[in-house]
């Protein structure tokens, strides 16, 4: 998917397995968490996504439409599911950890 160090990422799902996975992923990558709240409407979650500059919204099953809806104004948005804890999917490739100072 591209993301870059210090890239926000907002996650649009109820809370789960796939969930946490997302939080270990975008740790792993480096990149900001931006989590958003599901009874959050549209227009409200586009708000919040602009606002935090977010490159990508990953998003449940349960609240794909409304991610779609909240991410027309240029946001990416990809499933959580199978994303998984390592971060390959979110980086677009394998990742080099360097040593944190």
């Amino acid at each position: 998917l591209g993301v870059q160090p210090d890239d926000p990422i907002a996650v649009l799902a109820r809370n789960g397995p796939d969930v946490v996975a997302a939080v270990h992923a975008v740790a792993r990558v480096r990149a900001v968490l931006v989590p958003l709240n599901v009874r959050l409407t549209a227009a409200e979650l586009a708000w919040r996504l602009a606002a935090a500059g977010a490159t990508l919204l990953l998003h449940d099953d349960a609240n794909a439409a409304a991610a779609v809806a909240a991410a027309a104004s240029g946001c990416a948005t990809a499933p959580l599911a199978g994303l998984g804890a390592d971060g390959k999917h979110l980086a677009g490739g394998p990742i080099e950890l360097g040593r944190v100072q």
